[in-house]
């Protein structure tokens, strides 16, 4: 079912990028290639994009600050990159996931990370002077299409979802949510005191191994 998903993606992708009218002549030829190509490529780009989903599902905030950190080492090539790189690539421009990412967090609740982690990317595009362009490989007329198809491919799934009191850093019961838990409680405690963070992991994970499972 996943496969037909994503096919049914490419095909609305392919039909938003069809012009009104076409001529049959060589420049036709060339820009229906384009069209192929840019589907083509979404069959990767969707598989990476419902990783990022399921992640952000199981884990909530921690998983957004971790994947942020983890995409963003803040060279150019994570906010831009030319249309032979994208071509065919197995994964979408960085900043693109986050940014699809952060607005995935916003509609679980989870409004204030996705907030901070977008104004970081926002001030680092900024100070580059990035212009925000895939070159036709997405335009924000696709992203209803992106959004159901990711969606529907987590129904298929039905990845565990993050509770509200995990994803606030409560202590839970044993089992995976209490790993969750304490993953989103150790970004908390880093942030409300850095120095002490280490004390802080070495107690959290005596506490996480001496659990009963």
């Amino acid at each position: 079912m996943r496969e037909r998903l994503v096919r049914e993606l490419q095909r609305a992708i392919e039909d938003l990028l069809k012009p009104a009218a076409e001529r049959n002549d060589r420049h036709s030829a060339v820009k229906a290639a384009e069209r192929q190509a840019i589907a083509y490529t979404w069959y990767r780009w969707t598989q990476e994009l419902f990783c990022d989903a399921v992640g952000l599902t199981i884990g909530g905030p921690c998983f957004l600050r971790a994947f942020s950190g983890y995409l963003g080492t803040m060279e150019r090539g994570d906010f831009y990159r030319v249309p032979a790189d994208l071509r065919y690539s197995t994964h979408p421009v960085k900043w693109l996931r986050i940014k699809l990412l952060i607005e995935r967090a916003k509609g679980a609740g989870f409004c204030e990370v996705a907030q901070e982690v977008q104004e970081e990317w926002n001030a680092v595009a900024t100070t580059m002077s990035v212009t925000e362009d895939y070159h036709g490989f997405y335009d924000r007329s696709f992203e209803q299409w992106v959004l159901k198809a990711v969606n529907d491919m987590l129904v298929e799934a039905d990845p565990r979802s993050c509770s509200a009191d995990e994803a606030d850093g409560r202590q839970g019961a044993p089992g995976p949510g209490l790993i969750v838990s304490v993953l989103n409680r150790a970004w908390q405690a880093h942030g409300e005191d850095p120095e002490g963070y280490a004390a802080w992991e070495t107690a959290a994970i005596g506490e996480l191994l001496s659990a009963p499972i």
